[in-house]
């Protein structure tokens, strides 16, 4: 049994109306795992898709599909927990939209969680983290 292997799970918004200064605001926080005896290495990207299309995330743990915008990765370095990485008390995030040509109807935000490599066997043991109060403030 491989207990070991690459996570890639999605959390899509629905369609929204965006232009350059609308924000994303969330809080996030992972599993306090002090207690236990293996450090979890938790990541979390938040990327957005202007193409207008039905959601495409591509076909494999890596692929990003349509999602090519990457506005924040939490922990890009899969750093322990508890030492520096992903944090263990709810954080405040607030990400303003940028580098838009123009306003783009039916835009969708995902939020990536991944773990590479992860699993008992793996090298980076990855747990769970939250997501809480996720507001889109339009400008």
């Amino acid at each position: 049994v491989n207990l070991s292997g690459n996570i890639s799970t999605w959390l899509i918004t629905p369609e929204l109306n965006i232009k350059n200064g609308d924000k994303i605001i969330f809080w996030a926080r992972a599993l306090d795992d002090r207690q236990y005896p293996i450090y979890t290495m938790d990541r979390l990207q938040i990327l957005m898709d202007t193409t207008g299309t039905p959601p495409d995330i591509g076909n494999s743990a890596v692929s990003t599909g349509n999602f090519s915008k990457l506005l924040l990765d939490i922990n890009p370095s899969y750093i322990e927990n508890d030492n520096g990485g992903f944090p263990i008390r709810w954080t405040y995030y607030s990400i303003t939209v940028s580098g838009l040509n123009a306003p783009v109807k039916a835009a969708r935000i995902a939020f990536r969680y991944l773990g590479t490599d992860a699993g008992v066997n793996g090298p980076n043991f990855a747990s769970v983290v939250g997501i809480d109060s996720l507001a889109f403030v339009s400008n």
